[in-house]
């Protein structure tokens, strides 16, 4: 049998979430807001997130470095 064949489901399936991550980001970016989104680890160094709902965002290890976030929501 093939292994890589076997491997391909299994790395489709590890990927999900980054591909999932990566939408939370676009949402973020292109509306500025993104409640409940996984954007852990994500760069937002420099982003202006100025009144954005980020209520229950998972923002854990995200890099926030001169992020603008006045007025921002997060609970």
């Amino acid at each position: 049998m093939n292994n890589s064949f076997i491997n391909f489901p299994a790395a489709l399936f590890l990927s999900l979430p980054l591909l999932t991550q990566a939408g939370d980001l676009e949402q973020l970016l292109e509306k500025g807001n993104c409640p409940g989104c996984d954007l852990k680890g994500v760069n937002l160094k420099h982003a202006d997130l100025r009144e954005a709902n980020l209520a229950g965002a998972d923002l854990r290890h995200a890099l926030l470095y001169k992020a603008t976030l006045q007025n921002a929501l997060f609970n």
